[in-house]
């Protein structure tokens, strides 16, 4: 299951009184929290979740998924096994 994405609005900050920038709330089922920043408006965060999100969680698994880290590190073991090899 996926995070449930929604549109918070700019904040004051004690930075600038306004932050112009609107971002998306992603909430995953374990309570973990990501940010998506730099939206001009609530409009194109919408627009964003509604067309873009798919592929931004896609992008996740390809770079965070646990297989290929196991991928990752059985090549990096190939290749110090090939160095350790006398030719």
């Amino acid at each position: 299951m996926g995070p449930v994405f929604e549109v918070v609005k700019p904040i004051a900050t004690s930075r600038s009184k306004w932050s112009a920038q609107w971002f998306v709330k992603a909430t995953w089922p374990d309570g973990k929290v990501r940010r998506i920043l730099g939206f001009s408006s609530r409009e194109v965060a919408a627009e964003w979740i509604a067309k873009g999100s798919q592929a931004y969680l896609r992008n996740l698994q390809q770079t965070w998924s646990p297989l290929r880290k196991h991928e990752r590190e059985r090549e990096r073991e190939r290749q110090r096994q090939r160095r350790l090899t006398p030719n």
